[in-house]
């Protein structure tokens, strides 16, 4: 069923349930399917399960981090969910977030942490505290903090259109 190896392989698995009375469709459709739904799978032997002579609650494998990718139903029989793992970077949008050359940060806040008394103007000269600038390159870092340190961008991103 759930199958763990280290050929780099990302876990996947099949998860059927019975709808011989059309009421987990029902639902289903109600909520507007069931596809990016999450859900954590444990995996056990059925020896270990309540009822049995070797019943243990403590023998299972997991939980592993699933997402619906895809579900089929045969109506009045079953539906079917094909479930990947959350790991599954072939399938994520991207980006999750901007990643932009120039620092996202503004100047002298949390992240940037600029000395209040170091000025200088977006070509780079010194100037006074009101007309304080920041180029937002690793250039206006360098005049501020001595390092790149706290550089809030990514300088090594290409632009590719």
């Amino acid at each position: 069923w759930l199958s763990i190896t280290g050929d780099g392989a990302i876990p996947s698995t099949r998860l059927v349930v019975s709808d011989a009375s059309g009421l987990i469709s029902g639902l289903i459709e109600s909520h507007g399917g069931m596809v990016g739904a999450r859900l954590e799978a444990i995996q056990t032997w059925r020896l270990f399960l309540d009822g049995q002579a070797a019943q243990d609650s403590t023998q299972f494998r997991g939980p592993l981090k699933l997402r619906i990718n895809q579900q089929t139903w045969t109506p009045m029989e079953q539906i079917e969910f094909d479930c990947i793992s959350n790991f599954d970077i072939e399938r994520l949008t991207v980006p999750a977030r901007s990643f932009l050359r120039r620092c996202q940060w503004t100047l002298g806040d949390e992240n940037c942490r600029a000395p209040d008394n170091v000025h200088f103007d977006l070509a780079g000269n010194p100037t006074t505290s009101d007309r304080r600038a920041c180029g937002k390159d690793l250039a206006s870092c360098r005049r501020y903090h001595g390092h790149v340190k706290f550089f809030g961008g990514f300088p090594g991103i290409q632009r590719y259109s």
